[in-house]
């Protein structure tokens, strides 16, 4: 089979847009809860992006002397240099304009709740059911966020000098932000640290 249709198919199967959309996702440029065909556009639109890429890069490279191989090798090369600077500069772009043309957020409620502003600090919770019932209190460690699994939470024990905030009235009063998980029915009192406390 011809190298260059090899990558014909997998740049409009959405193949070369796979890397690029789960870096934009890891990098909250592109929220976690996009549906299954949504993610497939994505895929699609960054695959189709490599591929016009690649062919103007093979486009120039026929220009040249050199052996068929060589040219397509180059040109991969090229285009995956370009497709990772593009991505880069895009998703640097997508998080410092979170907020879209519309007023709307890029990232949904849920995972900017649960996602530290401060980069690598931990996240105290204080919970609460949706009448004011304690649950716990805790460091968040791992967030479930992806679209299509429990939105579970795992969490450890608060260390020594940190207060848990049993009463919806004290937490109300340290916490930097409440979400409201309408799914689960729990009531999230959230602070934010900046440095690294939970193991």
């Amino acid at each position: 089979m011809n190298t260059s249709l090899v990558i014909q198919t997998s740049a409009l199967s959405g193949a070369l847009g796979f890397l690029g959309l789960e870096y934009l996702q890891d990098h909250n440029a592109v929220t976690r809860t996009l549906s299954g065909t949504d993610k497939n556009v994505y895929r699609v639109v960054l695959g189709v992006i490599d591929y016009l890429i690649y062919l103007v890069i093979y486009a120039m490279l026929s220009l040249g002397s050199l052996p068929d191989m060589i040219q397509v090798i180059v040109a991969i090369t090229i285009t995956g240099i370009l497709a990772a600077m593009y991505t880069y500069a895009y998703g640097k772009w997508a998080r410092n304009h979170g907020t879209l043309s519309n007023g709307s957020n890029r990232l949904d409620a849920r995972e900017m709740a649960l996602k530290n502003p401060y980069g690598n600090g931990y996240i105290q919770a204080d919970m609460f059911d949706l009448i004011g019932n304690y649950i716990g209190s805790g460091f968040l460690r791992d967030v479930n966020l992806q679209a299509g699994i429990s939105p579970d939470v795992s969490m450890v024990s608060l260390s020594e000098g940190y207060k848990a905030h049993t009463n919806q009235s004290s937490a109300d009063e340290s916490a930097q932000l409440v979400y409201i998980d309408t799914s689960s029915g729990i009531k999230y009192y959230l602070t934010y640290f900046s440095e690294q406390g939970a193991e």
